[in-house]
């Protein structure tokens, strides 16, 4: 039997270190909580560094592989 719960994949490339970015995540999370839905988080971190953004962008693009419709009923992207 399916779960009966939605499951929405969040995928992104975002800042935690900012009040902007820290605001989306927690939005996120307080819609999913009312209405009731299973959130995957699928993002990363901007680090400011090009060999440290490098090294994180391909973590990202492997964690990609998951965002299918197999595991998720809906996608929230943000870049």
């Amino acid at each position: 039997m399916k779960n009966e719960r939605l499951t929405i994949g969040f995928a992104g490339l975002v800042d935690f270190r900012s009040f902007i970015g820290q605001e989306i995540i927690s939005g996120i999370n307080c819609a999913a909580k009312d209405f009731s839905l299973n959130i995957i988080n699928f993002i990363s971190i901007i680090r400011f560094s090009i060999a440290e953004d490098i090294e994180s962008y391909n973590r990202f693009k492997k964690k990609l592989k998951y965002l299918n419709k197999n595991n998720i009923d809906g996608l929230i992207s943000l870049t």
